[in-house]
């Protein structure tokens, strides 16, 4: 998990903590697991303002652009014939200067 993906979940439990289940008291687990569910889908994701979204509630954010991929094939149509071995710096027994 990225260091981005670690603290949106960590933001995201720190947020149902607070707002859901400190705040209330459950009976059993099939109530709080009932509850849970009604704030995740009533409150989290229709009236809670993320700020990931431009401070609006996720059932209000515009739909993410069109992605479209493109997939092509590079053709060349001509050859480039490229030598076999580069060319030497200098003769050997050949002086420098």
């Amino acid at each position: 998990m990225t260091d981005l993906a670690n603290a949106a979940c960590e933001s995201f439990m720190k947020t149902l903590q607070y707002e859901e289940v400190l705040r209330n008291g459950y009976r059993d687990l099939a109530g709080a697991r009932a509850s849970i569910r009604e704030f995740l889908e009533k409150v989290y994701n229709e009236k809670r303002l993320h700020s990931a979204l431009g401070y609006l509630p996720p059932a209000l954010r515009p739909t993410p652009p069109l992605i479209v991929r493109m997939s092509f094939r590079l053709v060349i149509p001509w050859r480039v014939a490229l030598p076999q071995s580069p060319p030497p710096l200098h003769q050997p027994g050949s002086s420098m200067l």
